[in-house]
């Protein structure tokens, strides 16, 4: 059963070192000022805030204390949860859009303004 595995470890291995590196820089990027410069470009359209974020796998996040805001023509809206989790698409990152697919959120607070 052992010589059976043996030629996977390499692929294993490979995968276990991208899976970490995965890791260490999803969170980072989740975590530090990088990730909130990267999604607030321009934030008099859209900006977002969280106080600390976690992923596991790839696209699948989880956030406290979450602020969205910005202007749709000529209302200026705003919402805070107190936690978000769920996914991120990731294909249309290549095309610098974010889009989500199913939010779970909690204790949401939604304001908008004319």
């Amino acid at each position: 059963m052992r010589k059976s595995l043996l030629p996977l470890r390499p692929t294993l291995y490979v995968l276990g070192v991208f899976y970490a590196i995965y890791l260490i820089a999803g969170n980072a990027f989740l975590n530090t000022p990088i990730g909130e410069d990267a999604i607030n470009r321009r934030p008099a359209t859209f900006h977002a805030q969280w106080d600390w974020g976690l992923t596991l796998w790839p696209g699948h996040i989880y956030v406290r204390h979450l602020k969205l805001g910005g202007h749709a023509r000529k209302l200026l809206w705003q919402m805070q949860t107190e936690s978000a989790h769920g996914r991120i698409r990731l294909l249309p990152l290549l095309g610098r859009e974010l889009r989500f697919a199913p939010i779970t959120v909690s204790r949401v607070v939604v304001s908008v303004k004319p």
